[in-house]
């Protein structure tokens, strides 16, 4: 039986599971076992209120695989952090107050691709909202518009460029494949913070900067990676060549990035 953590890999916004497959298909190669839900945020006719079934989704995952023994390490990619942070919340040797027993296994430790740390309680717009003040307010006249758009049901749509946003470092046939894949998703969870917990602070975190990232530009990355460390968290970071999504364009780094991350977690 192997000793290896299950890896729960979380996708990010408008997008589904589909594009680990790369990964998951190098890593199972090395042995280990990924397990890539499909997030309740998208991919739905009706959007959920809140990012807390979201969460709860997660949070069952790590409950089912460490009830059997197992070690789980998140890995958290874009928007994904939100869920893959706050649903580890007891599972960890810092608080173990959700382990079934003391044969349990435990959440390890986050890897994060070009994503968050978010705070407790704390929606993704409110976060945004601050980093905004931090910085100084833009004239609302020139201000970028976020590429997103409503619709009647709740949902939004992403209406900017997905190959330049998302794949720039992708073939562009390839780039047109996946950006024809992107889902709608509730407008809500970007609102919305209840149930939202820095499990960062609870683990170590591996975080991926992606040097050519057009979504997550990296300044913003390394402003995340800075404030999260300012306020106590162990992370170390590596840098890639890449863009939003590596785990396409990159997989074989990306795999021996997470390799290396485990091996970290399970000293």
């Amino acid at each position: 039986m192997s000793t290896l953590p299950t890896l729960i890999c979380l996708h990010g916004g408008f997008h589904g599971p589909g594009y680990w497959g790369p990964l998951v298909s190098l890593l199972a190669d090395k042995g280990f076992r990924s397990i890539t839900p499909h997030l309740l945020f998208g991919g739905t006719d009706k959007p959920i209120q809140s990012l807390e079934p979201v969460i709860e989704q997660v949070a069952k995952l790590v409950a089912e695989e460490t009830s059997k023994g197992k070690d789980v390490v998140m890995i958290n990619h874009s928007f994904g952090s939100f869920a893959g942070c706050s649903a580890i919340k007891g599972f960890t040797s810092k608080d173990p107050s959700k382990l079934s027993d003391q044969n349990s296994g435990k959440a390890l430790g986050i890897i994060t691709i070009s994503g968050f740390f978010p705070e407790h309680e704390v929606s993704l717009a409110a976060m945004a909202a601050a980093s905004r003040t931090a910085r100084g307010a833009p004239d609302p006249a020139t201000a970028p518009q976020l590429p997103f758009k409503p619709t009647e049901e709740g949902l939004l749509e992403y209406d900017g460029d997905p190959v330049h946003s998302f794949y720039n470092d992708l073939p562009l046939q390839e780039a047109q494949k996946w950006a024809a894949e992107l889902e709608n998703m509730s407008q809500f969870v970007f609102a919305t913070g209840g149930g939202v917990y820095a499990g960062w602070m609870d683990v170590p975190v591996w975080y991926l900067l992606c040097e050519a990232d057009n979504m997550m530009e990296l300044p913003q990355q390394q402003s995340y990676v800075k404030k999260a460390r300012d306020s106590g968290g162990d992370v170390t970071t590596r840098e890639i060549d890449a863009g939003h999504s590596p785990m396409l364009s990159r997989p074989v780094e990306v795999a021996k990035f997470v390799q290396e991350a485990v091996a970290s977690f399970s000293r």
